[in-house]
């Protein structure tokens, strides 16, 4: 499941799981932008279905969730990439209302969607970041606070599910610019990798896309997600599909 799927990099990668293969829930609110990227999913082959909820509202979680339990049978992985870009300017003058806004939507959100998901999720957590949580982000640093502490956020969880199984990895896809037909490919083929369990021995960590490129000795190019898959499948034995 992806949220904030409907635009930016969750809809890239929403796209990109579902042309790797996997069956993929794309949720988010806008339900015209959901019902777009579902039919072209379906269009080249994948499977997909759209979920529409809002995640700083706990009843609406609730209820995804559940729609998922209910006409998938189970959830793997969770994605989570809704986030609120925050305020441009100096820290001193960023108002209350856009440091909640910003740390509700980047934090909070993917706090309550793992809260709710947990207990029914079998594989994986991969919270999407910002190099700007590990680095200078001069005048948008609501927006990097609230995605450090997503990073932190993501430490703690790892070691919290280490004794089941489970493992939560912190994404950083680089500085891609998800509004254009240009999108970052290798960014892309990375997360489709993490997402299948190729990180999983970073467990709790930030992963960079040139970390998963280093699992391949070279770049990823456009054949890493069929890479990917054999990958996992000889090192983990999962099924994909």
């Amino acid at each position: 499941m992806v949220t904030g799927g409907g635009s930016g990099p969750g809809r890239a990668f929403a796209e990109a799981l579902g042309a790797a293969g996997l069956s993929v829930v794309v949720a988010g609110r806008a339900q015209d932008n959901l019902a777009e990227i579902v039919r072209g999913i379906r269009v080249f082959g994948g499977t997909a279905t759209r979920l529409t909820l809002d995640i700083m509202d706990k009843a609406s979680v609730a209820r995804g969730i559940g729609q998922v339990l209910d006409e998938l049978g189970g959830l793997d992985v969770l994605v989570n990439t809704a986030d609120a870009a925050g305020p441009v300017g100096p820290l001193w003058a960023a108002e209350e209302q856009e440091w909640r806004h910003a740390t509700e939507a980047g934090l909070f959100g993917a706090a309550l969607v793992s809260h709710i998901a947990l207990p029914e999720l079998t594989g994986r957590v991969v919270n999407v970041v910002s190099r700007g949580s590990k680095a200078d982000r001069s005048l948008e640093g609501v927006f990097a606070a609230a995605k450090s502490a997503v990073t932190s956020l993501t430490a703690s969880l790892a070691r919290e599910l280490s004794q089941s199984g489970r493992t939560a990895i912190a994404f950083d896809p680089g500085w891609g610019d998800w509004t254009s037909e240009a999108r970052d490919q290798a960014a892309e083929d990375a997360l489709v990798a993490v997402v299948l369990g190729a990180a999983d021995h970073l467990n709790g960590r930030c992963v960079s896309v040139s970390d998963v490129v280093d699992l391949w000795g070279g770049e990823v190019d456009t054949s890493a997600r069929g890479r990917a898959l054999t990958h996992v499948q000889a090192e983990h034995g999962q099924q994909i599909g």
